[in-house]
């Protein structure tokens, strides 16, 4: 990417200028999701539509025929994890550390769907001098809502709780973004890969 105002050059992945005046700076990575048009719309009906002419004609769920050429990463902190497609679509949820940051990742075969989020539940207060809770999470979808152990059902699309114990309470959805395999191992060489895939138990 370039910019328009210093002409600098971005790495699209890793957020960074790599040549230019603002050679070494960083980005800030806004959360966001790769789905299809009919779930995005069912989630959020009253969007709003940038409507540019399409670059890629092969741009669809179809594009993931061969999963394990893609991944879900998250980079932060100097450290950078991921999950294979092929790994998502044999355990669809997956509970994980990134460090000493306890995560959730959710994959949607059906819209191709995935995502990150953190298993602390968020403080209401700021100043709270209370621990943040920490949940734990079935390893599938039950029709197509998150359920952890407390029973609550979460939406996988947009981590807020809509029925149980926590019902109104938000997870907190992290930057995660959906690579190539190939790309996000040049990029990020030191990367750390899950390597525990399970097919989950149908109980």
């Amino acid at each position: 990417m370039r910019d328009t105002e210093t002409g600098s050059l971005w790495s699209h992945i890793l957020g960074k200028a790599m040549r230019g005046e603002h050679q070494g700076k960083t980005l800030k990575i806004i959360p966001s999701v790769m789905t299809t048009w009919e779930d995005w719309l069912k989630q959020n009906p009253k969007t709003k539509v940038l409507n540019m002419k399409r670059t890629a004609r092969g741009f669809n769920k179809e594009m993931y025929a061969k999963p394990e050429r893609f991944l879900l990463g998250l980079a932060m902190e100097g450290r950078s994890q991921a999950y294979t497609f092929d790994q998502l679509l044999a355990q669809p949820v997956i509970e994980d550390q990134f460090g000493k940051l306890p995560l959730v990742v959710i994959y949607d075969k059906k819209s191709s769907f995935s995502a990150m989020f953190s298993r602390k539940l968020p403080l209401e207060k700021k100043n709270s001098k209370r621990k943040p809770r920490e949940l734990s999470f079935k390893p599938e979808l039950k029709d197509g809502f998150l359920v952890d152990k407390t029973g609550t059902q979460w939406n996988p699309k947009s981590g807020l709780a809509v029925s149980g114990p926590l019902k109104g309470k938000r997870l907190e959805m992290l930057p995660a973004i959906i690579s190539f395999t190939k790309a996000w191992r040049n990029f990020h060489p030191k990367s750390s890969y899950w390597k525990k895939a399970r097919i989950p138990d149908s109980k």
